[in-house]
Parts: structure tokens; sequence; C-alpha cells
């Protein structure tokens, strides 16, 4: 009977370091967290560009503000660069891949400065 309650409780606590253990690596976590916070950073200077072309629509004569509009893009075309390089590192290290809406999302909002800046510079 000793042996039996000793395997017992050994199973379960096999089971216990089981559930305890990260699904994701360190590196993937990482670099999932590096991404995100791309994405987040792009989405504000999107944001950001928005809001400031339309006080320079209202207000033409603002030369502070839109320079602040060009540096803004600058930095989301940047920034969105640098996101749709970590996408497929994301995409590689990560055992379950993150959820196929925020991916999308993510490409959307890492192109649109980019595609902005083309389309700008083809008028």
């Amino acid at each position: 009977m000793a042996r039996r309650r000793t395997k017992k409780k050994k199973k379960k606590a096999d089971r216990r370091a089981a559930a305890l253990r990260p699904a994701e690596t360190r590196t993937s976590e990482a670099a999932t967290i590096a991404w995100t916070l791309t994405v987040i950073t792009v989405l504000g200077c999107d944001i950001g560009a928005i809001a400031t072309s339309f006080y320079t629509g209202a207000r033409p004569d603002s030369v502070l503000i839109a320079a602040l509009f060009e540096s803004l893009m600058f930095a989301a075309v940047a920034i969105g660069i640098i996101s749709l390089m970590l996408l497929p590192v994301v995409l590689k290290v990560r055992r379950q891949p993150p959820p196929r809406a925020f991916t999308v999302f993510a490409v959307l909002v890492a192109a649109a400065p980019i595609v902005a800046v083309v389309a700008r510079a083809a008028q």
C-alpha cells in the first residue's frame, strides 16, 4: 500500500508541475511583447498623424503641427517596418500562434502608414 500512495503522490506532483510550466518559452514571450509594443506604437503614431492632419487642414498656417505630422509619419513608417519584420519571428518561435484577428489588425496597422507615404509620394 505504501508504494501505491507514493506513486499516486508522485503522479499528482508531476501533474501540478506540468500545470505550472509556461506554455511558451521566454524567447517567444519576449518576441511577442516586442511585436505587440511596436503595433501599439504604430497605432498611436497613426492616430496622432490623423489628428494633426485634421488640424493642419483647419489651420494651414501652423508650421509646428505640420512638422509634428511629418515626424509622426516617419516614426509610424519606421516602426511599422520593424513590426512587419517581427511578425514572422513571432509566428516562428511561438508554439501557439497569436490570435488571427490581432495578427490581421497588426498587419493593417503596420502597413497603413507605408501605403499612405507611398500614395502621397506618387501624387
